[in-house]
């Protein structure tokens, strides 16, 4: 399954329980509690986040030029994130850098590679799902 179709049944989950065996069924590390987060986060308050509203800034315009695979390397090549699923195995921290982006345009299969931002050469997590597992800093 692609990982934006597996984003999108997550998000149409009905209960933390629901988005664990999506997660399962498609081999996706994911413990109760990061469940309940990411429900909470797919079917929050009906509010807009900070990070929504700067995806949707500047009027309804959309660059329809731009492939979202491209979109999605430009946000997240080398930007500083917070990792909430993992962290450096030297020294703990969850907060690194995107140093390497991979895009198969032919699959939609997108990854980023965060490295602590301490130890530049120690991988965090090489993630598919950069949208659940990462924070833009």
């Amino acid at each position: 399954m692609k990982n934006i179709e597996l984003l999108q049944k997550a998000k149409q989950a009905s209960s933390p329980e629901e988005l664990m065996t999506l997660a399962k069924e498609n081999n996706y590390p994911l413990d109760e509690e990061s469940a309940k987060a990411y429900f909470e986060q797919f079917h929050g308050s009906g509010e807009i986040s900070d990070e929504e509203l700067d995806n949707v800034s500047g009027g309804g315009c959309i660059d329809k030029s731009v492939p979202p695979e491209e979109k999605l390397r430009r946000t997240y090549n080398n930007a500083n994130v917070l990792c909430k699923t993992a962290s450096c195995p030297v020294c703990g921290s969850n907060h690194g850098i995107v140093k390497k982006t991979w895009v198969d345009s032919a699959a939609l299969d997108f990854w980023c590679y965060v490295y602590c931002r301490e130890h530049q050469n120690q991988l965090i997590i090489s993630t598919t799902l950069p949208e659940i597992d990462l924070i833009l800093e």
